[in-house]
């Protein structure tokens, strides 16, 4: 299930629509997360922006908290994912062992 925290932060580490969030959620994996988050640091990171004026500094600051945030946000839905995907595996797996038991 997509929720709306999911897809506020796709919008922030995909930098999509508002429409095209959930779609990509639905094909997300851990590699293209990784990569998102990775290149959203090169673009936020505060250590990387030093030299610039204090209000421009501050904006990249709150744009990597924002990446970071968003970061925790997706990982944390796709293990609910896998998890999800893994439970309906083995549900699949013994059900027909259980009916089977059952209508013996």
């Amino acid at each position: 299930m997509v929720t709306a925290d999911a897809q506020r932060a796709c919008q922030v580490l995909f930098g999509l629509a508002a429409d095209e969030a959930a779609g990509r959620l639905d094909a997300l994996d851990g590699l293209d997360l990784k990569r998102a988050y990775r290149r959203a640091v090169r673009e936020t990171h505060p250590d990387l922006f030093g030299h610039l004026p204090d209000e421009e500094r501050q904006a990249r600051v709150e744009a990597f908290l924002r990446a970071k945030e968003a970061y925790r946000v997706l990982a944390a839905f796709l293990d609910t994912q896998i998890v999800a995907a893994a439970d309906a595996s083995i549900l699949a797996s013994i059900l027909p062992v259980a009916l089977a038991i059952l209508f013996l």
